[in-house]
């Protein structure tokens, strides 16, 4: 609050005649005034209201920009999207995690289908104690194909067994006695005829290295193999 100061007639001869006017602060504004405080409270609820309105503006843009990228997102992700549907009573698989890896997933089932709920979820059957019921979407979902039973024996006829086609081919094997045996008892052992074998194996031409010269060509190596003590090496 500002008010006049009183002068007198001697004050203005003194200053020429001229009037001056003295202006002083009733109350003054200086940090922990009331006047202060007040003007405080006011400059706060200016700068709590323009924070909410610039908050709503940058929300309203926000949400814009959150609504037009779910769109181009929905775009790429249904490129290759196709319409499921399951019946009731048809057997299902169910993508679960593994406990106790919540990220690690299986393949579980398979699970009877209870009721179609909308056009992406199905209530499944798991057969749990804990969830014996429960809504699962489709993109957790896959159908369950039971395979045909099938023999892994076949049976044949006797005469198309003994034809060659289906006997293994093998060397020929005959049962001969053995020259030595401990008590001089006759005992007889399997003969392998490798003539036919050998007939066609080609050796390698190479001599066999001498003992002394290997040891010597082997004996700074760090690593070794079963190629270095080959015939030619």
């Amino acid at each position: 609050m500002l008010t006049r100061s009183s002068r007198t007639k001697e004050d203005k001869k003194r200053h020429g005649g001229l009037t001056y006017v003295f202006l002083r602060s009733v109350s003054r504004t200086y940090p922990g005034s009331r006047a202060w405080r007040q003007w405080l409270s006011v400059q706060g609820r200016l700068e709590i209201l323009g924070l909410r309105s610039r908050m709503t503006e940058y929300m309203k843009k926000a949400s814009k920009n959150l609504e037009v990228s779910q769109q181009l997102q929905k775009l790429w992700y249904d490129q290759k999207a196709a319409m499921v549907e399951f019946h009731p009573g048809q057997k299902l698989r169910v993508l679960e995690p593994v406990a106790p890896w919540a990220l690690q997933e299986r393949w579980s089932g398979p699970y009877p289908v209870l009721e179609k709920k909308s056009e992406v979820t199905n209530l499944v059957d798991l057969g749990t104690s804990r969830t014996p019921k429960r809504v699962i979407h489709v993109n957790l979902l896959k159908p369950f194909h039971d395979r045909a039973d099938v023999n892994m024996i076949m049976v044949i006829d006797e005469d198309q067994e003994a034809e060659s086609e289906h006997l293994p081919d093998r060397l020929s094997t005959d049962l001969v006695p053995k020259p030595h045996t401990k008590d001089g008892k006759k005992e007889m052992r399997f003969y392998v005829d490798y003539r036919g074998l050998n007939s066609v194996t080609k050796t390698d031409a190479h001599p066999i290295p001498r003992a002394d010269e290997l040891i010597d060509k082997l004996g700074a190596a760090k690593y070794l193999s079963t190629f270095d003590f080959t015939a030619g090496n």
